[in-house]
C-alpha cells in the first residue's frame, strides 16, 4: 500500500484497510526473532494508514508466541486491529480452537486490548456456520481473557457463495 492508495481508500470512505503479510517472512526461523526490516515496514504502513484517518487491520497466522511478539509494538495503538487468519479452511474445527485461543491469549499477552478479528473455519463463510459444520468463533469455545473479539465473516451472494459471478442469487441473501 502507498500513499497515493491509502489516500484514495480514506477519500473513498473506508474506515479499516487491511495490510497482509505472511507469517514465514515475518518469523523466519520457527520461534525465532522477527524480522525486523520487515516488522519496520509493517509499522511504517499502520502509520501510514492511521495518517489518512484509516483504522490498520494486520493478517497473522495463529500461534501465541508469534502473535505475541508482533503485537509488541503495536499494544499501546488504539487505532490497530488484528485478524487471526483469512479466510481458515480444510482445518479440523479442535485445531483452529487451539490456534484461535493461543492467537488471542498471546495478543492479550502483548498487552493489546483492542478488539480481535475471529474467524471461524469454512472460509469465514456466514452460510458456513448452519450448513457444514462451521460455527461461530464462540460456539467453537475461543477463549479470549479480554471478552473483545469480534466475529469475522465473509459472504458472497452469487450461487455458489465464491464471489465469481456477478449474478446475486436473490434480493435476500445476504440478510
Amino acid at each position: 500500500m502507498n500513499a497515493v492508495a491509502t489516500s484514495c481508500f480514506a477519500a473513498e470512505g473506508f474506515e479499516v484497510v487491511h495490510i497482509p503479510f505472511r507469517w514465514e517472512r515475518m518469523q523466519p526461523t520457527l520461534d525465532g526473532e522477527l524480522d525486523t526490516a520487515l516488522l519496520g515496514h509493517l509499522t511504517d504502513l499502520a502509520a501510514r494508514a492511521r495518517s489518512k484517518g484509516l483504522a490498520a487491520q494486520e493478517t497473522a497466522q495463529q500461534y501465541g508466541g508469534f502473535r505475541e511478539k508482533l503485537m509488541a509494538p503495536f499494544a499501546a495503538d488504539d487505532q490497530v486491529f488484528f485478524r487471526l487468519l483469512n479466510v481458515p479452511h480444510e482445518m479440523a474445527i479442535e485445531h483452529w480452537l487451539t490456534d484461535a485461543s493461543s492467537a488471542v491469549a498471546g495478543i492479550c499477552s502483548a498487552g493489546h486490548d483492542n478488539p480481535v478479528f475471529v474467524p471461524s473455519i469454512g472460509w469465514t463463510a456466514a452460510h458456513s456456520w448452519t450448513t457444514d459444520g462451521s460455527p461461530p468463533p464462540t460456539k467453537l469455545g475461543v477463549v479470549d481473557p479480554a471478552n473483545n473479539f469480534l466475529y469475522e465473516i465473509h459472504q458472497y451472494l452469487d450461487g455458489d457463495s465464491s464471489g465469481t459471478s456477478a449474478t446475486c442469487v436473490g434480493a435476500t441473501i445476504g440478510s
